[in-house]
């Protein structure tokens, strides 16, 4: 696979040391130990390798609950060759899905970032951010758009990560260096799900009043014509309404939704739209 990354060479050695890369065809009897987990920072990085059993019960499965059980890192992020979830190319691996049900998901997962579908598919489902970054080289697959799908591009791609404290960000470009896509997310550590991401083409104001019974109202700025869903979720990440989904314009807007069936708790709103996305927080006291 050496021969793929040949066009990112230059950019590549700025950041050593190098080692085998989870997202290409690599042989079983590879010289890495399959149960491996690494740390960055305040990072926690869990690689899976899907050419070794990882079904439910495998010495890899079992190692994966144990390990995202035991780290106290305020970033988790896991790296595999095949997504969970990914629209067109080879699409979804099952027993990736099971691990995020049974493990990503509740350990509080921030980031999935896979290879294997040759495009570039940014999912988000269930509050982690499912990344395909699989065009390093190989001829390239025609991606399509799944419910879950922010974005996907038919194009060679890298991505290049940023983490500090309270932040992660990840920027994606093409072979030619031209950006295709960015998520950026800030947490406060001692707040496993709260994520805000800013986004570039609309701005999402605070919510008010918060907290907020019977209703509330949210205004937010369009910035660039596109199809955009204002949506609600629960504090695990399911979506429990939708609040707007159709074609705005640029402008101000205003929506009203009402709380009255809702139980008290934590929610949280997200505007997505023209690849971009961003979430608030809410509190519903009854």
């Amino acid at each position: 696979m050496t021969g793929y990354f040949l066009i990112y060479r230059e950019k590549i050695s700025l950041f050593p040391p190098y080692f085998n890369s989870f997202f290409s065809h690599l042989s079983r009897k590879n010289f890495l130990i399959y149960l491996d987990e690494l740390h960055y920072g305040n990072m926690h990085v869990l690689v899976i390798k899907n050419s070794v059993s990882y079904s439910v019960g495998s010495n890899q499965y079992n190692f994966a609950m144990a390990d995202l059980s035991s780290t106290t890192k305020t970033w988790k992020i896991v790296i595999s060759h095949n997504p969970a979830y990914c629209s067109g190319g080879h699409g979804e691996d099952a027993n990736m899905k099971t691990m995020v049900t049974n493990i990503f998901e509740p350990k509080g997962v921030d980031m999935i970032i896979s290879g294997h579908s040759h495009f570039y598919q940014h999912n988000f489902l269930n509050n982690i951010h499912h990344m395909v970054l699989g065009g390093g080289g190989a001829p390239l697959y025609t991606p399509s758009n799944a419910s879950y799908t922010l974005k996907s591009v038919k194009d060679y791609n890298f991505g290049i990560g940023d983490v500090t404290y309270n932040s992660f960000s990840l920027k994606v470009y093409n072979n030619y260096n031209s950006f295709i896509d960015s998520v950026r997310l800030t947490k406060n550590p001692s707040i496993v799900n709260e994520n805000e991401i800013v986004a570039n083409n609309f701005t999402l104001e605070d919510i008010y009043p918060n907290p907020s019974n019977p209703e509330f109202k949210i205004s937010f700025e369009i910035k660039k014509e596109s199809d955009y869903k204002l949506e609600l979720f629960d504090n695990a990440g399911r979506s429990v309404g939708i609040i707007l989904n159709k074609n705005l314009t640029p402008g101000r807007y205003d929506e009203r939704y009402s709380t009255m069936s809702l139980p008290s708790g934590v929610y949280y709103i997200m505007l997505s739209g023209n690849g971009d996305f961003q979430s608030k927080k809410i509190a519903v006291v009854k």
